[in-house]
């Protein structure tokens, strides 16, 4: 079961064959027709509406960050998605009617799948799932790549205390994300519920990508000056500061990269009292990507962190300082009077237009 972002109750009716909504007490179907239970589920509907979709053992739904439904075609071997917008239905993992285990590191549509019973997403919109046939759990990110995060395949239970895609579990059935980023499984079969904590950088959210001087979130304007919080980030303490130009695209064995392709220039890799941060030039190649959305990672000896797909903006304003004309910071005890001429620092201001040259007087003419 699920709630939407009003409230509405969303059931998989796991032998009906159909997802169904609760809303101010009348139920309908949202997903899914045809034959019921004890005959056979099928698989159709791709890019057609989710009231016309077959499907076969739906086990969980599930909401992600833009609002489309999720849903665990169990049987179908697959996770289909609803958009919310149009209400057509796709498969986002899994290869649809075939199962087994692979295509790790490698688009989640042409992975396989053996009775996908759990979902969950995440603050960042990666996408969380209890393979529980294959006795792991496996994540999709915004770049859609799946990857194994738990489990080695194997029935059994082991691993304890070790890395988690070396564990082994046994049918896992539920899974869920703290805001730590730490995952929970079910582990029915071990009767145990397990948990797996991710050792590598953390970027919690799209949020935690702020404007570089006024530390507002919300995108990312190419060639201005970012700042990423986190943890895990680094292992170097204190405040490190790049030198020298042109800036360093790797620094302590950390870089910022955006969409698996371009890294960013970093300006600092700081760690202070557990407080983590990195401060980067937005690269100029993103500009041909504004208006739309970007994927960020950042990458600590050779680990990276789980993407967060954050917009390009054309401009987003702000300001480090602002100085007198004698170069005294303008504060509320010397605060800026009318008419004055001022000096501000700034960043993400958005592209500047070449000035026009003045144009030089000509000969005299009769």
């Amino acid at each position: 079961m699920a709630l939407d972002s009003a409230g509405n109750l969303y059931i998989a009716d796991t032998l009906n064959y159909r997802v169904r909504k609760v809303a101010g007490g009348t139920i309908t179907t949202v997903v899914g027709s045809g034959p019921i239970y004890p005959n056979a589920g099928s698989f159709s509907g791709d890019g057609g509406p989710a009231t016309s979709a077959n499907l076969s053992f739906p086990w969980d739904v599930a909401f992600d960050n833009s609002g489309n439904m999720l849903v665990v075609d169990a049987k179908n071997y697959c996770i289909r998605s609803v958009d919310a917008k149009s209400g057509n239905t796709q498969t986002i993992a899994g290869t649809p009617t075939k199962f087994g285990y692979g295509g790790d590191l490698g688009p989640a549509t042409k992975a396989l799948l053996n009775n996908p019973e759990s979902i969950t997403v995440d603050s960042s919109g990666n996408i969380f799932i209890a393979d529980s046939s294959n006795a792991v759990v496996r994540v999709v990110d915004a770049l859609g790549t799946i990857s194994t995060i738990g489990g080695d395949t194997k029935l059994g239970f082991s691993g304890d205390g070790g890395p988690a895609d070396s564990a082994q579990l046994d049918y896992p059935t539920g899974v869920a994300v703290d805001p730590s980023g730490n995952v929970w499984v079910a582990d029915v079969n071990n009767n145990r519920i397990r948990e797996l904590t991710p050792s590598g950088p953390m970027v919690p959210s799209p949020g935690s990508v702020v404007n570089g001087a006024s530390f507002i979130s919300g995108g990312l304007v190419p060639g201005g000056i970012a700042t990423v919080f986190g943890s895990r980030l680094t292992s170097a303490t204190g405040i490190n500061e790049t030198s020298g130009l042109p800036l360093q695209s790797q620094f302590l064995n950390v870089s910022v990269k955006f969409n698996n392709t371009i890294n960013a220039p970093l300006f600092a890799v700081d760690n202070v009292n557990g407080q983590q941060q990195i401060n980067f030039q937005v690269p100029w190649e993103l500009s041909k990507l504004v208006g739309s959305n970007v994927v960020l990672q950042v990458v600590d000896n050779g680990a990276a962190s789980p993407p967060v797909s954050v917009p390009v903006l054309a401009a987003q304003p702000g300001i480090f300082v602002a100085l007198h004309a004698n170069y005294q910071p303008v504060t509320s005890a010397q605060p800026a009077t009318a008419s004055e001429v001022l000096v501000v620092y700034g960043t993400n201001l958005g592209p500047c237009l070449r000035p026009r040259r003045m144009a030089l007087p000509g000969p005299a003419r009769n």
